[in-house]
């Protein structure tokens, strides 16, 4: 019999918990967190308003027995086209902001693309130390500091460089592409 321990009781680490079980009927699996508050998909009560904390009540996936281990875990889901905006220099630009850039003018496209392309040309198989260096080697300077850098370090409430890139880096890859 084997053990299985899963750091986290968010949805990720419940469903992580649930599949392991399924895959693997005779294992022990057990999954601990430090304070069960639904990861970083939870809402906060505060003065009377409802606050998503860390990202928002989204599931993305597009591997369906994903979104059902998710949805069986019962609650109640709505699904709702999403209408989400990014407001960058009084231009509102639809979420995600890599795929809504064909909103801003043409000069900030071509500095946009001018950004990646420079990234890829000038880009050495060498490991970033954490995170902000995976997005400036990846995205180049304009894209990073302009939206990502700022974007991230809001999400993960930290300072990018306090953050490893391991969890991003793909050796041998051309490209560092995010799994």
């Amino acid at each position: 019999m084997s053990r299985v321990v899963v750091l986290g009781c968010g949805w990720s680490g419940l469903v992580a918990s649930i599949r392991v079980k399924e895959l693997y009927p005779s294992s022990e699996v057990v999954c601990i967190d430090r304070d069960f508050g639904g990861g970083l998909l939870r809402s906060e009560v505060i003065n009377g308003y409802l606050f998503d904390v860390g990202g928002s009540h989204v599931v993305f996936s597009r591997r369906q027995d994903v979104i059902n281990g998710i949805l069986s875990m019962g609650g109640e889901w709505i699904a709702r086209e999403r209408r989400a905006y990014i407001l960058l220099d009084g231009i509102f630009i639809p979420y995600p902001f890599e795929n809504g850039i064909y909103v801003l003018p043409p000069e900030r496209r071509a500095r946009y693309g001018k950004s990646i392309i420079s990234a890829l040309i000038n880009y050495r198989d060498e490991r970033p130390r954490n995170l902000r260096e995976w997005i400036l080697k990846t995205f180049g300077r304009e894209v990073a500091e302009d939206y990502l850098i700022p974007y991230n370090e809001k999400i993960w409430k930290r300072p990018l460089d306090q953050i490893s890139a391991d969890w991003v880096y793909i050796p041998g890859k051309a490209s560092n592409t995010l799994y």
